[in-house]
């Protein structure tokens, strides 16, 4: 299991719709999200998901010409740690943290 879990809006709405945050924080106990992330998601988030900004703010500036804005954050964080899972919904943005490396699963894969 990695270390480091980050996910974007997507995975955020469809916890929440689904009422399944108690499960994953079962699952991961944390996740990163970015400023970019929570203000898209717009609701109350619990203690364990925690809020940081990427080190480096010019890869999430490149990444946002051909990602949407949170996942072009997401991926941008992940750039920061080690032993990362990127929780990523669209199949652009995930074809792109690929291309860095990243280990990825989708929001229901992130179950398995």
């Amino acid at each position: 299991m990695p270390k480091i879990i980050i996910a974007d809006t997507s995975f955020l709405i469809a916890i929440e719709k689904l009422e399944l945050f108690d499960q994953i924080r079962d699952l991961y106990n944390e996740i990163f999200i970015t400023k970019t992330i929570a203000a898209e998601f717009g609701h109350p988030l619990p203690d364990w998901v925690k809020i940081q900004e990427p080190f480096n703010p010019k890869i999430n500036h490149i990444l946002s010409f051909i990602l949407d804005k949170g996942e072009a954050s997401a991926i941008a964080l992940a750039f920061d740690f080690t032993e990362i899972m990127l929780i990523i919904a669209e199949l652009k943005a995930r074809k792109e943290a690929l291309k860095f490396g990243f280990r990825i699963t989708g929001t229901f894969r992130s179950f398995i």
